[in-house]
């Protein structure tokens, strides 16, 4: 919190602003929708009928305006028809300026767009039109800062007004897909992860992966098979630098009876970068060289775990060093090579823990969990055919007073 505050972090950003992203799923049903919506909106315009349509009037304002319209949109019309298509036709009358006509094209057809006009006024534009003028249409296209502009368009057809109509409609379902799909946010960063296809690299990283998949990719799989074969589709490999620590016999006996927790495993192995590390009797380290801007380089080498990715940072070398005991050399002289199809590293990736010290893995793979090699139990075997749940008692009462209560029936043992 002193680090992100000492750089002036918007800790209220994300209330005021939200974190911009959709998931995979949000996406896709938002899209869906929008071309449900357009395919009815297509529908709709092709049948929608244009008799019996009355126009309400409520007030005297109301006559004299649709009259006005009516006669304006005569005018402009005839001298369309007449070959003779200029603002001329489009002479001030009191009480309406010529500003709110102004005489554009649209879709290659002579239009008016209109501007000024209330909704009410608008409403009767629409009705006016759909009562008197059968080559006459009415658009709203989208503007800047997501206003609708308002035009009047000349077609010469019914098949012209159909196409228009379409064109208008393709052009709307366009600009809403460009709106979700500018509002994917964040999840562009998972999105290219998943097109590089490179090495993923964690550290005990099985709930760090559920939780990207929950909020970049859709609901979680009802099954943990389904859930790693969709995974592996996505992050084809992925390594887990604790699992690297348990099954490798040359790690195993560095790490001795060490715990085997990210900031043990990175003060052990990687002394000279931690500074909290302890004295290691092996000395082959692997440099690393850390590119970074003034405001975060002097912090890398805090030591303050979960800040500011500086478990990204511990991880990334302690990874770096088990592949330099596992004799995988990095020479920056030669090209960069797949470390997933490296021949030491290979039979290491993709086999994560789904749970904590169950001594099973499961392999991304196929989506079948198995006994992990090496494993050494710790503890007894749970079996949960044994196991008493027991609740409700008062909020006072400790652990131990239920341990005396059982004692004092079962016996000590």
């Amino acid at each position: 919190m002193n680090f992100l505050a000492k750089y002036q972090f918007d800790f209220n950003a994300c209330i005021h602003e939200g974190i911009s992203y959709l998931s995979r799923a949000q996406e896709a049903e938002a899209l869906s929708k929008l071309s449900s919506a357009y395919e009815n909106e297509l529908t709709n315009s092709a049948n929608t009928s244009q008799e019996n349509l009355e126009i309400p009037i409520v007030s005297t304002a109301d006559l004299l305006f649709t009259e006005r319209i009516k006669n304006r949109f005569h005018e402009w019309r005839n001298g369309i028809m007449k070959n003779s298509y200029t603002d001329h036709y489009l002479k001030e009358e009191p009480g309406c300026v010529t500003s709110q006509f102004q005489t554009v094209f649209f879709k290659m057809r002579p239009a008016i767009e209109l501007n000024g006009f209330n909704s009410h006024q608008m409403k009767l534009i629409q009705l006016v039109l759909r009562k008197q003028f059968k080559d006459l249409v009415f658009i709203g296209t989208p503007g800047e800062e997501v206003v609708f502009e308002k035009k009047v368009v000349y077609t010469d057809s019914e098949e012209d007004k159909a196409l228009l109509m379409r064109e208008v409609l393709e052009d709307l379902h366009r600009s809403k897909e460009a709106r979700v799909r500018s509002a994917v946010g964040l999840r562009h960063v998972i999105d290219c992860l998943v097109s590089e296809q490179k090495l993923i690299v964690g550290h005990n990283c099985f709930l760090d992966i559920a939780h990207v998949y929950s909020k970049f990719f859709g609901p979680l799989p009802s099954s943990i098979m389904e859930f790693a074969l969709s995974v592996h589709e996505n992050f084809p490999n992925i390594v887990d630098t604790m699992h690297l620590l348990n099954s490798s016999h040359a790690l195993q006996y560095l790490m001795k009876k060490s715990s085997k927790s990210l900031s043990s495993a990175f003060s052990l192995l990687c002394p000279e970068v931690s500074s909290y590390s302890v004295k290691s009797a092996h000395a082959s380290y692997v440099k690393f060289e850390i590119q970074a801007d003034e405001a975060g380089s002097s912090n890398w080498t805090s030591g303050a775990k979960h800040e500011a990715g500086f478990d990204a940072f511990m991880t990334g070398c302690l990874f770096a060093q088990e592949c330099a005991h596992l004799g995988i050399k990095f020479d920056l002289s030669l090209p960069l090579t797949n470390l997933a199809a490296n021949e030491k590293l290979k039979d290491y990736i993709n086999l994560l823990y789904p749970s904590w010290n169950s001594g099973i893995v499961i392999d991304l793979t196929t989506g079948i969990e198995k006994p992990e090699s090496n494993y050494k139990r710790k503890y007894p075997t749970v079996l949960f055919s044994n196991i008493v749940l027991l609740w409700g008692f008062l909020s006072k009462f400790k652990p131990k007073d239920l341990k005396d209560c059982i004692t004092k029936v079962f016996g000590a043992s």
